[in-house]
């Protein structure tokens, strides 16, 4: 497969675009979120016994997952950017609340690095963070990589943890995350497979990350790969199968819409360790996800790993920290140890 075109010129941002409402919009935002949200949650918890993507939940992950569900259905991009706010507010908000150092770096492309804890980078995690390169990081993913941080500490491991704060849509457009941006979650998760594609056949000149360049892994929790819902012209069976189930319903992921390149990553091995790829089984993106780790990286990878959660949504682990302070725990929750284990290996042999 030939590599595209490249860029060469620097992206161009406008942070005056980001959450941008009418008065108009801004009322009928809030009606929503006033009147909208306590009638899903109080529905929601009415319903639980007998519907399957709520009857296996405790109560805060009931409470907390409609809310998101709520947001993803309800509400436009510039609603939920200004709802959910910037990555730099959340951070701020989060490191005061932890008790921890505010600490941001400013990047020339536009970008930042916004530090969990102490800063070092002799072993470093880079978290890609998702909402579908509209919204910032949230709360909850914070805490979540944090409580990882944390234990692998409690095994005698200090890893540095940095999110990246990229410019979203419509501050800036494609492939401006990329140049900006190894770890991420849904549209973070898309962004490692552009960061890992971009690796072996890059779109800038010069080369954004050097050649010969070795990451320790890469994971992408529930990847935002194919929002299209077809496969080889089939639509995929999770997008309708569990559409009513997850925390992002099909109507939105098609819309956000997304595709994926066929084999792009032969060469894999040459630029990363190891690769996990996880998934939920009760999310939309379940099919595309374990199409994507099938098709596109076990032929080409030793060392990579899939693991789909029973009856998890998208992103499933970071809503437990949404509405507590660290793992609910039970036999739902198999995928929080399993990437506390994988990362741990990813460093134990540095």
């Amino acid at each position: 497969m030939s590599s595209p075109k490249t860029y060469s010129t620097p992206p161009v941002i406008d942070e005056s675009k980001f959450g941008v409402l009418s008065w108009s919009q801004n009322v009928w935002m809030n009606i929503k979120v006033r009147l909208g949200t306590p009638l899903i949650i109080a529905l929601e918890l009415l319903l639980s016994p007998f519907v399957a993507r709520s009857k296996h939940k405790p109560y805060p992950r009931i409470i907390g997952d409609a809310s998101f569900r709520f947001l993803a259905d309800y509400f436009s991009g510039p609603e939920l950017q200004r709802i959910l706010g910037s990555s730099v507010d959340v951070y701020s908000t989060w490191a005061r609340n932890a008790n921890l150092p505010i600490n941001i770096e400013e990047m020339v492309d536009g970008g930042k690095l916004m530090w969990i804890g102490p800063k070092r980078t002799d072993k470093m995690l880079l978290y890609c963070h998702g909402g579908a390169y509209i919204f910032a990081v949230q709360i909850f993913t914070i805490s979540f990589w944090r409580y990882i941080q944390v234990e692998l500490e409690k095994r005698g491991l200090n890893v540095g943890i940095a999110i990246m704060s990229y410019s979203l849509v419509p501050v800036s457009q494609f492939p401006t995350p990329l140049w900006q941006t190894s770890l991420g979650d849904s549209a973070g998760g898309n962004l490692v497979s552009q960061v890992l594609s971009s690796m072996l056949h890059p779109l800038f000149t010069p080369p954004i990350i050097p050649r010969g360049t070795q990451l320790r892994g890469a994971y992408m929790m529930s990847p935002w790969i194919s929002l299209t819902g077809i496969y080889e012209n089939h639509p995929l069976p999770s997008f309708t199968e569990n559409d009513h189930c997850d925390v992002i319903g099909k109507e939105s992921l098609l819309k956000w819409g997304q595709t994926v390149l066929s084999d792009w990553y032969a060469h894999l091995p040459d630029i990363v360790d190891r690769v996990f790829v996880s998934t939920g089984g009760a999310e939309c993106l379940r099919d595309a996800d374990e199409i994507f780790f099938r098709e596109k990286i076990k032929p080409y990878h030793g060392k990579c790993e899939y693991y789909e959660m029973e009856g998890g949504v998208h992103n499933d682990p970071f809503f437990d920290f949404q509405v507590a302070e660290g793992p609910l725990g039970g036999k739902r929750q198999g995928l929080t140890p399993r990437v506390l284990q994988w990362v741990w290996g990813c460093f134990e042999e540095v």
